[in-house]
């Protein structure tokens, strides 16, 4: 291991690093003194269950695909979505502990959702730790307004993490890390809030050496970086959901009040169970209400009136829909779905309901009349067919 040996305790340090490499639950129980009085932790003797859980779920893909120094690896990737002080930031000091103290000329940037967040939580909490770290004397750390970073004190261009605002306008300051034979890593911390384009600019970072990409946070919205990590992107990370009232760090019986008192279910889901919301601002009808009537079984009864709704897309990705209904039953009839940017001519989208309606006549017609909704039920009125209009703003 490239430290500076001076001693015959660094020696021995090295040696316990060397064993810590893959074995991350080990370097937490080892270099930090629990338990020990006259400490900040002599009234501390374990972690958190999840975050032990945490630490055995990195080991284990250490292990499965280790890291030779040459060949690069799959970038090791882990979010956390959870509700108030379960322990992420203490959590987050270790990572960035275990990989500093293991991988020499490692390469990191951590970053929050607003400066004040990254200074004092994220970084602040880190001077904590280190100072109760073992390998605290290989460091240097800093807290300026312009020079966040840890580094190694031989080695501080080459070993080194260094903090970042999110900014969109600092993207750039993400990109063109590297360590081909060591680690590039990044820690993302209230990651719901970080803008897409930082997620972006640090995927080059993991192309090559052994990289880790940490994320924690509120599960706040329902859409962005963070929520598709463990839905549309889940197959490239490994998930953990954490409900507040699983840890021993907080008193339930407030978290109680809290849940009794909460006006949204939604609320009760972020801040306490570490589970996205069911809706979003732009959202009309609730996620689980979706899925539940993707279950149900479908039933008609006799003589029921064939519906027919219509949604026109303005653009873009989002698609024009005629949708047919009887009843509860919403599945037997065609769909029909057409992308609002080939409806540039209006002409398009009614010749597709003219159709539509030709082959399913329906006995009763709903349109959402907003923006370029409008011309389009004056024209099908026009045409002969009844026709209800509904705003949406």
């Amino acid at each position: 291991m490239a430290v500076d040996l001076k001693s015959d305790v660094d020696r021995r340090l090295a040696e316990l690093m060397i064993q810590c490499r893959n074995d991350p639950l080990l370097f937490v129980k080892t270099v930090f003194p629990w338990g020990q009085p006259g400490t900040s932790l002599s009234h501390v003797t374990e972690m958190q269950k999840w975050q032990e859980d945490y630490l055995i779920k990195l080991r284990d893909m250490l292990v499965k695909e280790p890291f030779d120094g040459k060949n690069p690896v799959l970038c090791r990737q882990i979010a956390v979505a959870s509700g108030h002080g379960v322990g992420k930031s203490a959590l987050s000091c270790w990572l960035i502990l275990w990989i500093m103290s293991t991988r020499p000329d490692s390469k990191g940037t951590i970053t929050a959702n607003s400066a004040k967040q990254l200074k004092t939580k994220t970084w602040g909490e880190l001077s904590k730790w280190l100072n109760m770290c073992v390998t605290r004397e290989w460091f240097e750390y800093h807290n300026a307004p312009q020079n966040m970073s840890l580094c190694h004190v031989s080695n501080p261009n080459e070993w080194r993490c260094d903090a970042i605002t999110c900014k969109e306008e600092n993207s750039e300051a993400f990109a063109g890390q590297h360590a081909h034979g060591s680690s590039s890593w990044y820690l993302f911390d209230e990651a719901s809030a970080i803008p897409s384009v930082i997620w972006k600019v640090t995927e080059g970072g993991k192309f090559g050496g052994e990289p880790f990409h940490f994320v924690f946070g509120n599960p706040t919205r329902k859409d962005g970086m963070f929520f598709d990590c463990f839905h549309d992107n889940k197959s490239s990370w490994e998930t953990i959901h954490v409900d507040s009232r699983d840890s021993t760090l907080l008193n339930n019986e407030q978290i109680e009040v809290f849940l009794k008192t909460c006006s949204t279910e939604d609320e009760k889901r972020f801040r306490v169970y570490g589970k996205f919301p069911e809706t979003s601002e732009d959202q009309f009808i609730a996620t689980n209400v979706i899925e539940d009537s993707k279950n149900r079984i479908p039933s008609v009864l006799d003589g029921e009136p064939l519906i027919c709704g219509i949604d026109v897309a303005r653009g873009g990705d989002d698609f024009g829909v005629i949708q047919f209904r009887r009843g509860n039953d919403a599945r037997t009839f065609k769909k029909y779905k057409i992308p609002g940017r080939l409806i540039s001519d209006s002409t398009v989208f009614i010749d597709l309901i003219d159709k539509a309606c030709t082959d399913n006549p329906p006995d009763m017609m709903y349109i959402d009349e907003t923006g370029m909704g409008g011309p389009i039920k004056d024209e099908l009125v026009k045409m002969g067919l009844s026709l209800q209009g509904y705003t949406f703003w």
